[in-house]
């Protein structure tokens, strides 16, 4: 897992990166621990649900979002994802980055 708090990311102008802002409350940093990994990785493992699904909606396995995004089959895999960490190991999924075209 790579950790996410207090860091600085530095980054040549040469390099083809996306930059990702996460704000969270400094009193929660010390509460939650959160790592980045990617979509691959938790296949099978956890369900994901969109911002901005109705309520009533259940939760789906992330390879289903990202197919429903149209996704590309061969950048599922590598999507990044933000996960909520308990004891080392993920247990919610937070965030997921997709790719626009």
């Amino acid at each position: 897992w790579v950790h996410l708090g207090d860091a600085a990311v530095n980054s040549s102008a040469e390099e083809k990166c996306s930059v990702l802002q996460i704000s969270v409350p400094r009193e929660q940093l010390s509460v939650y621990e959160f790592g980045l990994t990617n979509a691959g990785a938790l296949r099978g493992r956890l369900n994901f649900s969109a911002p901005w699904w109705d309520h009533t909606r259940s939760p789906s396995p992330l390879s289903g979002f990202l197919r429903g995004q149209k996704v590309p089959l061969h950048e599922r895999s590598t999507a990044p994802t933000i996960v909520l960490l308990e004891d080392g190991n993920p247990t919610a999924i937070i965030s997921v980055f997709v790719r626009t075209k």
